[in-house]
């Protein structure tokens, strides 16, 4: 098996990593308070967000923050998905044959790993702040 990797940096790799930016900008700022403990940077972030005189601020960010971290990940995943791989289907003694063909493009396929990384840490999130409201364990949800 020969496997070439070329590292030509493209448009949809780009593409991929502006819809990874917000999402792994708030992973590595939430990262940095509550698994290093340097409170700054998320303060500075928490503060800006949930400041007393603009309360409508928090509550668009609890409504576009899901879209934009979930989506543009899931996004960025997909693109990158499609830009590497592909199917062959061909007829063989009256079976249909199919071949999943990977391309070895470095750039794609690191897009690929990071976005499911940061989906893997959302969902992740997602499941153990719910989980006790999901099987009943809590009363206010």
């Amino acid at each position: 098996m020969n496997l070439q990797l070329t590292k030509t940096f493209n448009t949809t790799a780009l593409i991929g990593l502006v819809l990874l930016t917000p999402a792994a900008f708030f992973i590595s700022l939430a990262l940095s308070k509550y698994l290093i403990g340097i409170d700054y940077f998320f303060d500075v972030f928490d503060s800006f967000i949930a400041s007393p005189g603009h309360p409508e601020r928090f509550q668009i960010f609890n409504t576009i923050s899901p879209i934009v971290f979930l989506g543009g990940s899931f996004l960025a995943l997909i693109l990158n998905v499609l830009a590497v791989a592909g199917l062959r289907f061909k007829k063989e003694n009256s079976n249909l044959v199919t071949t999943l063909l990977i391309k070895g493009n470095f750039w794609n396929l690191t897009i690929v790993l990071v976005s499911f990384l940061i989906l893997t840490i959302l969902v992740g999130y997602v499941i153990g702040e719910n989980w006790q409201c999901w099987v009943g364990l809590k009363d206010k949800c």
